[in-house]
């Protein structure tokens, strides 16, 4: 039809069209109520058939905005009201019937009304919404305040914000990252670094060698704070390297525990369960932190002898930048070098989230490697880190730096090595 309304109706539509929208037939997911229509009633295509919104709405509308009840004798259709989603809703279900399709007009029925004052009612077509939107005004008048259901279907319709795609990030093996915006890059050097920093997500890792990786870099451990996380901090250690700490006291000792974080704001879970970053890891006792944090953000550790894998899951932040990238969407800005020249080689001064800093090394195998940089990289390399490192840098942070500009942009440096018998 629908009928012009006053403007002083039209929020009152609008709830009556909003409780309508929550109606739904058994073969869809409910949401408040549910329908059911017997199978005698189906298209001959099998097909629940669907109601009429305009034969349903007195009946529902009523049902939920006035509390009515209404008495039919049986006619072969059924409608079961179960409640109206919130706690005034009754126990007991009620049983309505409905004529045909809402083409012609319904014939009168008798109602019996608990809380509302509209009376009988016998309309049809667009009617049936004036009789359902007087019976809300009246509802309001006689209580001169929102009554319960009228407040619940206002909560119903307030637009709500749906999360933003999350992206991922991995880290593994000596390490080797592929970014929010899907590049490839590796991070050998040594330091502490940024691997999220954000406004307000902060995500360190401590980079050390081992003689496994000839001295080239893993992560050893990471950390989670900033201001999202409300002063707190997690950090996770590689087996042989600590333990899982909160404000730097140990917990989650054993798989198989879990805990809730102070002021219930997230969730971290110890256990053998989870997908693998590196399949290679595949023979191995699986050890695996799971941090479900605010702002849509997870953190997957996997936690091996001497060095951790990590998977990110997280929308993008305003100001992100790292080792993950910047997840603008454009994966060529997410090289080694650029990183850098946006962050810095290392965590700022009062910025490290771990209680102290790793020591920088440079191992005889990564002497051997850098020598076989390409000159023109190599000298700009040497002129552009020192601007990059607060303070004054020792020879090793150098050669760390320049190390990445060389060999950042996706090379496999242990591999060379291990060809070159390093």
């Amino acid at each position: 039809c629908p009928p012009v309304l006053p403007p002083g109706l039209r929020v009152a539509a609008h709830l009556v069209r909003s409780h309508m929208r929550g109606v739904q037939l058994l073969d869809d997911r409910p949401l408040r109520r549910s329908l059911s229509v017997p199978a005698t009633e189906a298209p001959l295509d099998g097909s629940p058939r669907r109601a009429s919104p305009r034969a349903l709405s007195f009946s529902l509308c009523s049902a939920s905005l006035c509390n009515t009840e209404f008495d039919d004798e049986e006619r072969g259709n059924t409608v079961q009201f179960v409640g109206v989603g919130h706690d005034a809703a009754d126990d007991r279900a009620s049983t309505y019937s409905f004529d045909g399709k809402g083409a012609a007009p319904a014939r009168p029925q008798i109602v019996r009304t608990r809380t509302c004052a509209a009376g009988a009612c016998a309309i049809g077509g667009c009617g049936f919404f004036l009789i359902a939107i007087a019976c809300l005004v009246l509802v309001a008048m006689r209580q001169g305040v929102v009554t319960t259901t009228t407040a619940s279907a206002l909560r119903s319709v307030q637009p709500t914000q749906p999360p933003q795609p999350r992206g991922h990030c991995v880290l593994w093996g000596d390490p080797h990252t592929h970014t929010f915006d899907g590049a490839a890059m590796s991070w050998y050097g040594d330091g502490d670094k940024w691997i999220v920093k954000s406004d307000q997500v902060w995500i360190q890792g401590e980079y050390a060698g081992t003689p496994f990786t000839k001295g080239l870099a893993v992560v050893k451990r990471i950390a989670v704070g900033g201001p999202f996380l409300k002063g707190l901090v997690l950090e996770v250690a590689a087996l042989e390297d600590g333990n899982i700490t909160l404000n730097n006291k140990t917990i989650l000792e054993e798989p198989g525990s879990a805990l809730t974080l102070p002021g219930d704001i997230g969730l971290v879970l110890y256990d053998g369960e989870g997908e693998l970053v590196d399949k290679a890891t595949g023979e191995w006792t699986k050890h695996i932190v799971h941090m479900d944090l605010p702002l849509h953000v997870r953190v997957t550790v996997l936690r091996w002898k001497n060095y951790l894998d990590l998977r990110i899951t997280m929308p993008a932040q305003p100001e992100q930048d790292g080792t993950c990238g910047n997840f603008n969407g454009a994966p060529e800005d997410d090289a080694t070098d650029e990183v850098m020249s946006r962050l810095g080689v290392f965590v700022e001064h009062g910025m490290l989230l771990f209680r102290s800093r790793v020591e920088v090394k440079f191992e005889t195998a990564e002497q051997k490697l850098l020598a076989m940089c390409p000159k023109k990289v190599y000298d700009k390399a040497k002129e552009k880190c020192p601007k990059m490192i607060e303070g004054e840098p020792t020879r090793h942070e150098i050669n760390s730096c320049v190390f990445d500009e060389c060999f950042g942009r996706g090379n496999h440096a242990l591999r060379m090595a291990n060809l070159l018998g390093l």
